[in-house]
């Protein structure tokens, strides 16, 4: 999954722009973090299942920001296909 994130050549941050991208069918992979918890998130993990979409959940919300290339946390990030 790490490796995915770094060979990734376009992704979507954010639980928001990562849900709207899985509605539109853009996302081949959802990253959440494993530190975070809320009804958001949960919705997400539902519409990935549906949408049979690989989901993981294997770093922290700064774990994630960091290999996501930002300076800040980050609850979830999708790989565009």
């Amino acid at each position: 999954m790490l490796a995915d994130l770094k060979r990734a050549g376009k992704l979507v941050i954010g639980v928001k722009q990562v849900t709207k991208a899985v509605n539109k069918g853009l996302v081949s992979e959802v990253i959440l973090a494993n530190d975070v918890a809320g009804d958001m998130l949960n919705d997400l993990q539902g519409l990935c299942q549906i949408n049979g979409i690989k989901l993981s959940q294997e770093m922290t919300r700064t774990e994630l920001g960091k290999e996501c290339g930002i300076h800040c946390e980050a609850s979830a990030a999708g790989i565009i296909r």
